[in-house]
Protein backbone atom coordinates (compact mmCIF):
# COMPACT_ATOMS: atom_id res chain seq x y z
CA UNK A 1 0.00 0.00 0.00
CA UNK A 2 1.26 3.44 -1.01
CA UNK A 3 0.90 6.22 1.43
CA UNK A 4 0.46 10.06 1.02
CA UNK A 5 1.02 13.23 2.85
CA UNK A 6 1.00 16.76 1.79
CA UNK A 7 4.02 18.36 3.43
CA UNK A 8 6.30 16.75 6.11
CA UNK A 9 5.47 18.45 9.14
CA UNK A 10 2.85 16.24 10.14
CA UNK A 11 2.66 12.93 11.04
CA UNK A 12 -1.16 12.29 9.33
CA UNK A 13 -1.11 9.82 6.35
CA UNK A 14 -3.49 8.78 3.76
CA UNK A 15 -3.35 5.41 2.27
CA UNK A 16 -3.74 5.51 -1.90
CA UNK A 17 -5.97 2.18 -2.95
CA UNK A 18 -4.53 1.05 -6.13
CA UNK A 19 -4.56 -2.39 -8.72
CA UNK A 20 -0.83 -1.55 -9.36
CA UNK A 21 2.13 -2.71 -7.32
CA UNK A 22 3.92 -0.48 -4.73
CA UNK A 23 7.01 -0.03 -7.12
CA UNK A 24 4.23 0.60 -10.35
CA UNK A 25 2.36 2.94 -8.28
CA UNK A 26 5.23 5.10 -7.74
CA UNK A 27 6.95 4.87 -11.21
CA UNK A 28 4.02 5.71 -13.11
CA UNK A 29 2.58 8.80 -10.29
CA UNK A 30 1.95 11.65 -11.75
CA UNK A 31 4.68 14.70 -11.57
CA UNK A 32 4.01 17.71 -9.26
CA UNK A 33 4.60 21.07 -11.47
CA UNK A 34 5.22 24.06 -9.06
CA UNK A 35 5.92 27.56 -10.05
CA UNK A 36 8.04 29.46 -7.88
CA UNK A 37 11.43 28.30 -6.91
CA UNK A 38 12.08 31.07 -4.40
CA UNK A 39 8.86 29.07 -2.38
CA UNK A 40 10.82 25.69 -2.69
CA UNK A 41 10.78 25.70 1.50
CA UNK A 42 7.15 26.62 1.73
CA UNK A 43 5.64 24.00 -0.60
CA UNK A 44 7.95 21.48 0.96
CA UNK A 45 6.17 22.13 3.99
CA UNK A 46 2.79 22.73 2.76
CA UNK A 47 2.00 21.61 -1.06
CA UNK A 48 4.78 18.79 -2.10
CA UNK A 49 3.69 15.24 -1.60
CA UNK A 50 5.24 12.42 0.24
CA UNK A 51 5.04 8.51 0.43
CA UNK A 52 5.76 5.68 2.07
CA UNK A 53 5.14 2.36 0.84
CA UNK A 54 4.34 -0.24 3.31
CA UNK A 55 1.65 -1.28 5.86
CA UNK A 56 0.89 0.97 8.81
CA UNK A 57 -1.49 -0.36 11.83
CA UNK A 58 -2.86 3.46 11.87
CA UNK A 59 -3.01 6.51 9.70
CA UNK A 60 -0.26 7.80 11.74
CA UNK A 61 3.25 7.85 10.53
CA UNK A 62 5.79 6.53 13.11
CA UNK A 63 8.27 3.67 13.07
CA UNK A 64 5.88 1.72 15.89
CA UNK A 65 3.19 1.91 13.18
CA UNK A 66 4.66 0.79 10.30
CA UNK A 67 4.58 -3.20 10.16
CA UNK A 68 6.39 -3.48 7.03
CA UNK A 69 7.95 -1.61 3.70
CA UNK A 70 7.61 -2.64 0.54
CA UNK A 71 10.05 -0.27 -1.13
CA UNK A 72 13.81 0.21 -0.88
CA UNK A 73 13.95 4.05 -1.30
CA UNK A 74 17.49 6.20 -1.22
CA UNK A 75 18.19 9.38 -1.67
CA UNK A 76 21.53 10.78 -3.11
CA UNK A 77 22.32 14.45 -2.76
CA UNK A 78 24.62 17.21 -4.30
CA UNK A 79 26.84 14.76 -6.37
CA UNK A 80 29.77 15.12 -8.13
CA UNK A 81 28.39 13.49 -10.99
CA UNK A 82 26.98 13.94 -14.19
CA UNK A 83 23.05 12.45 -14.62
CA UNK A 84 24.27 10.08 -17.21
CA UNK A 85 27.20 9.22 -14.97
CA UNK A 86 25.08 8.48 -11.85
CA UNK A 87 22.71 6.41 -14.40
CA UNK A 88 25.81 4.50 -15.66
CA UNK A 89 27.07 3.91 -11.87
CA UNK A 90 23.57 2.20 -10.67
CA UNK A 91 23.67 -0.02 -13.73
CA UNK A 92 27.06 -1.56 -12.49
CA UNK A 93 25.88 -1.56 -8.99
CA UNK A 94 22.57 -2.91 -8.97
CA UNK A 95 21.61 -3.14 -12.79
CA UNK A 96 20.18 -6.90 -12.22
CA UNK A 97 17.68 -5.20 -9.86
CA UNK A 98 14.17 -3.28 -10.70
CA UNK A 99 14.62 0.01 -10.00
CA UNK A 100 13.58 3.44 -10.73
CA UNK A 101 15.02 6.51 -9.58
CA UNK A 102 13.96 10.09 -10.11
CA UNK A 103 15.39 13.94 -9.58
CA UNK A 104 14.26 15.39 -5.87
CA UNK A 105 12.77 18.82 -5.56
CA UNK A 106 16.11 20.75 -5.31
CA UNK A 107 17.88 18.64 -8.51
CA UNK A 108 19.59 21.38 -10.20
CA UNK A 109 19.08 24.03 -7.67
CA UNK A 110 21.68 22.40 -5.11
CA UNK A 111 23.87 19.87 -7.41
CA UNK A 112 22.61 16.82 -8.28
CA UNK A 113 20.02 15.24 -6.44
CA UNK A 114 18.26 12.29 -7.17
CA UNK A 115 15.95 9.22 -5.66
CA UNK A 116 16.63 5.54 -6.09
CA UNK A 117 13.64 3.17 -5.68
CA UNK A 118 13.96 -0.31 -5.86
CA UNK A 119 11.77 -3.06 -5.96
CA UNK A 120 12.25 -5.78 -3.43
CA UNK A 121 12.04 -9.75 -3.13
CA UNK A 122 9.59 -9.30 -0.61
CA UNK A 123 8.47 -7.08 2.51
CA UNK A 124 10.77 -5.92 5.42
CA UNK A 125 10.84 -4.94 8.85
CA UNK A 126 12.10 -2.80 11.10
CA UNK A 127 14.73 -5.05 12.39
CA UNK A 128 15.66 -5.90 8.49
CA UNK A 129 15.45 -2.50 7.04
CA UNK A 130 19.29 -1.32 8.55
CA UNK A 131 21.01 -4.21 7.34
CA UNK A 132 19.46 -4.21 3.95
CA UNK A 133 19.76 0.21 3.65
CA UNK A 134 23.48 -0.43 4.97
CA UNK A 135 24.09 -3.40 2.22
CA UNK A 136 22.43 -1.15 -0.95
CA UNK A 137 24.30 1.51 0.42
CA UNK A 138 27.27 -0.06 0.47
CA UNK A 139 27.06 -1.59 -2.75
CA UNK A 140 26.34 1.57 -4.96
CA UNK A 141 28.46 3.07 -3.03
CA UNK A 142 28.13 6.71 -3.99
CA UNK A 143 29.04 9.67 -1.71
CA UNK A 144 26.06 12.38 -1.21
CA UNK A 145 24.05 9.36 0.22
CA UNK A 146 21.32 11.24 2.53
CA UNK A 147 21.49 8.52 5.49
CA UNK A 148 17.68 10.12 6.79
CA UNK A 149 16.41 7.40 4.28
CA UNK A 150 17.76 4.67 6.44
CA UNK A 151 14.45 6.22 9.10
CA UNK A 152 12.02 3.38 8.85
CA UNK A 153 9.24 5.20 8.70
CA UNK A 154 10.77 8.46 6.73
CA UNK A 155 8.66 10.30 3.37
CA UNK A 156 9.87 10.52 0.65
CA UNK A 157 8.53 12.92 -2.05
CA UNK A 158 7.19 11.95 -4.86
CA UNK A 159 7.84 13.29 -8.71
CA UNK A 160 8.35 17.29 -8.55
CA UNK A 161 9.53 20.01 -10.41
CA UNK A 162 9.87 23.69 -11.17
CA UNK A 163 10.40 23.15 -15.19
CA UNK A 164 8.14 21.00 -17.67
CA UNK A 165 6.65 17.35 -16.84
CA UNK A 166 8.36 16.44 -20.73
CA UNK A 167 12.01 17.66 -19.36
CA UNK A 168 11.55 16.09 -15.55
CA UNK A 169 10.27 12.80 -18.01
CA UNK A 170 13.16 12.33 -20.04
CA UNK A 171 15.57 12.59 -16.51
CA UNK A 172 14.24 10.09 -15.16
CA UNK A 173 15.50 6.58 -15.88
CA UNK A 174 13.81 2.58 -15.09
CA UNK A 175 15.47 -0.45 -15.52
CA UNK A 176 13.83 -3.57 -16.00
CA UNK A 177 15.54 -5.86 -13.47
CA UNK A 178 14.38 -8.43 -10.92
CA UNK A 179 13.39 -7.85 -7.50
CA UNK A 180 15.92 -6.89 -5.38
CA UNK A 181 17.09 -10.57 -3.38
CA UNK A 182 16.17 -9.15 0.74
CA UNK A 183 17.21 -12.21 2.01
CA UNK A 184 20.50 -12.67 0.20
CA UNK A 185 21.17 -8.91 0.72
CA UNK A 186 20.56 -9.58 4.47
CA UNK A 187 22.99 -12.60 4.28
CA UNK A 188 25.83 -10.78 2.85
CA UNK A 189 25.78 -7.66 5.16
CA UNK A 190 25.80 -10.10 8.11
CA UNK A 191 28.55 -11.72 6.95
CA UNK A 192 30.77 -8.42 5.73
CA UNK A 193 29.75 -6.61 9.07
CA UNK A 194 31.01 -9.86 10.87
CA UNK A 195 34.37 -9.92 9.11
CA UNK A 196 34.28 -5.96 9.37
CA UNK A 197 33.23 -5.13 12.59
CA UNK A 198 35.00 -1.89 11.94
CA UNK A 199 33.15 -0.99 9.46
CA UNK A 200 29.96 -0.95 11.09
CA UNK A 201 27.42 1.97 11.92
CA UNK A 202 26.52 2.47 15.44
CA UNK A 203 23.24 1.33 15.93
CA UNK A 204 23.13 1.93 19.56
CA UNK A 205 22.07 5.12 20.66
CA UNK A 206 25.76 6.58 22.71
CA UNK A 207 24.41 7.81 25.62
CA UNK A 208 23.60 4.37 27.99
CA UNK A 209 24.56 6.83 30.96
CA UNK A 210 23.43 9.75 33.28
CA UNK A 211 24.63 13.10 33.29
CA UNK A 212 24.77 14.75 36.46
CA UNK A 213 24.99 18.34 34.88
CA UNK A 214 22.20 20.72 36.27
CA UNK A 215 19.52 20.81 33.65
CA UNK A 216 18.91 24.21 32.36
CA UNK A 217 15.16 25.67 32.03
CA UNK A 218 15.35 25.55 27.93
CA UNK A 219 16.52 21.52 28.63
CA UNK A 220 13.82 20.84 30.06
CA UNK A 221 11.56 22.81 28.01
CA UNK A 222 12.77 21.05 24.45
CA UNK A 223 12.66 17.68 26.08
CA UNK A 224 8.94 18.84 27.07
CA UNK A 225 8.54 19.34 23.53
CA UNK A 226 9.27 15.73 22.07
CA UNK A 227 6.06 14.30 25.15
CA UNK A 228 2.93 12.75 23.41
CA UNK A 229 -0.32 15.02 24.39
CA UNK A 230 -3.58 13.08 24.90
CA UNK A 231 -7.13 13.94 24.43
CA UNK A 232 -8.35 15.67 27.81
CA UNK A 233 -5.13 17.66 27.96
CA UNK A 234 -4.75 18.87 25.08
CA UNK A 235 -5.84 22.67 25.52
CA UNK A 236 -4.16 23.39 28.57
CA UNK A 237 -0.98 21.84 27.86
CA UNK A 238 -0.75 22.98 24.54
CA UNK A 239 -1.52 26.76 26.22
CA UNK A 240 1.62 26.27 28.43
CA UNK A 241 3.78 24.99 25.82
CA UNK A 242 2.67 28.56 23.87
CA UNK A 243 3.27 31.01 26.68
CA UNK A 244 6.80 28.80 27.93
CA UNK A 245 8.19 29.26 24.58
CA UNK A 246 7.05 33.32 24.30
CA UNK A 247 8.79 32.99 27.98
CA UNK A 248 12.21 32.10 26.46
CA UNK A 249 12.07 35.14 24.22
CA UNK A 250 11.10 33.58 20.84
CA UNK A 251 9.07 35.69 18.80
CA UNK A 252 5.70 35.14 17.56
CA UNK A 253 6.34 33.67 13.70
CA UNK A 254 8.51 31.22 15.55
CA UNK A 255 6.35 30.26 18.30
CA UNK A 256 3.59 30.01 15.81
CA UNK A 257 5.36 27.18 13.82
CA UNK A 258 6.59 25.36 16.81
CA UNK A 259 3.44 24.61 17.82
CA UNK A 260 1.55 23.74 14.58
CA UNK A 261 4.66 21.51 14.74
CA UNK A 262 4.19 20.03 18.37
CA UNK A 263 0.31 19.61 17.10
CA UNK A 264 0.66 17.97 14.21
CA UNK A 265 3.69 15.46 15.15
CA UNK A 266 2.91 15.00 19.15
CA UNK A 267 -0.86 15.44 20.11
CA UNK A 268 -2.95 12.44 20.00
CA UNK A 269 -5.53 13.29 18.60
CA UNK A 270 -4.43 16.54 17.10
CA UNK A 271 -6.54 19.94 17.69
CA UNK A 272 -7.94 21.84 14.56
CA UNK A 273 -6.02 24.46 13.23
CA UNK A 274 -8.44 27.40 14.39
CA UNK A 275 -8.20 25.73 17.93
CA UNK A 276 -4.44 26.06 18.04
CA UNK A 277 -4.42 29.42 16.30
CA UNK A 278 -7.15 30.38 19.05
CA UNK A 279 -5.00 29.22 21.51
CA UNK A 280 -1.90 31.06 20.21
CA UNK A 281 -3.53 34.52 19.76
CA UNK A 282 -4.70 34.11 23.19
CA UNK A 283 -0.95 33.36 24.95
CA UNK A 284 -0.08 36.29 22.45
CA UNK A 285 -2.21 38.97 23.38
CA UNK A 286 -0.99 37.72 26.84
CA UNK A 287 2.12 38.58 26.33
CA UNK A 288 1.46 42.07 24.11
CA UNK A 289 -0.28 43.24 27.05
CA UNK A 290 2.87 42.37 29.62
CA UNK A 291 4.99 44.29 27.47
CA UNK A 292 2.67 47.37 27.09
CA UNK A 293 3.02 47.05 30.91
CA UNK A 294 6.65 46.89 31.30
CA UNK A 295 6.41 43.39 32.82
Amino acid sequence: MIYIARGYTGNKIQAVPTELSDFEAIRQSKIQVLSDVEKLHHYKRTTVHYFVAGEFKELVRNNMNLKHKTLITLDFDDMDISRDGFIEHLQQTIGGSRFYTFPSIRNGIEGLRYRVVIEPSRAFNIKENSTIMAYVNRIIGLEGYDESADTFSQLQSLKVTFGTKEAYEEDCYFNQGEPFDIDEAIQLQEAYEKENPQAVKRKQKPFQFQVSRKKTYTASLMEQLLEPIESGERNVKMTSLVGKLFSLGMNAEATYEWIHLINDNFVTPALREDEVNTIFRSILKAEQNKLEKGG
